[in-house]
């Protein structure tokens, strides 16, 4: 009996030492188990390739990781883009409103009263809102005057500095610019 137990124990007994020593090699960094496995498996036949699928499915996991976060990193900058496009939009609407009053009181003084003062007037009116204008981030500034007609467009830049006039003109569409130096040249 001691001999059966001896024989059947025997195996049992080396293949945990095998199994608990491959296992301490992969700790310690000597052996690496998952590669082992794969090319053991490898050398059954019709599973040739499965080291490569392996390695392949890794690439393939990594480049969706990848295109995975640049696709987030240009979902914020379009976020970013929509909330500036948001906050210009106010700033336009708020701007349009303002013009709108200004030139209801305009009106409304012009009707009351027809004395020559209302030139003057009206002249220290047209250079606040000119103030106004200039005093604008450049490229609010050329949005805003490129919805204008050519003619105003070319009487706004004559009045402002000309340091703020190019910086305007620099955000301006081309052809708009274009437009604008054709109408300027021709006498």
């Amino acid at each position: 009996m001691g001999r059966f137990f001896l024989g059947f124990c025997l195996p049992i007994v080396l293949v945990v030492l095998v199994v608990l020593g491959i296992w301490l090699c992969d700790v310690f960094g000597l052996l690496e188990v998952n590669r082992l496995a794969l090319e053991t498996v490898s050398i059954l036949p019709g599973l040739e390739n499965v080291v490569k699928e392996v390695e392949l499915g890794k690439k393939r996991s990594q480049m969706l990781q990848n295109m995975e976060s640049e696709l987030r990193a240009r979902e914020n900058l379009l976020k970013k883009a929509e909330a500036k496009l948001a906050e210009e939009r106010e700033d336009f609407e708020t701007q349009k409103l303002q013009w709108e009053k200004q030139r209801l009181r305009e009106e409304a003084s012009g009707k009351s009263s027809n004395n020559p003062k209302n030139g003057a007037g009206k002249e220290v009116e047209i250079k606040k809102y000119l103030e106004l204008i200039g005093g604008m981030k450049p490229a609010k500034a050329a949005a805003v005057i490129e919805k204008l007609p050519v003619e105003t467009s070319l009487a706004i830049l004559k009045e402002i500095r000309p340091s703020q006039a190019t910086k305007i003109m620099e955000n301006m569409s081309s052809d708009y610019v274009v437009a604008l130096t054709e109408k300027r040249l021709k006498p």
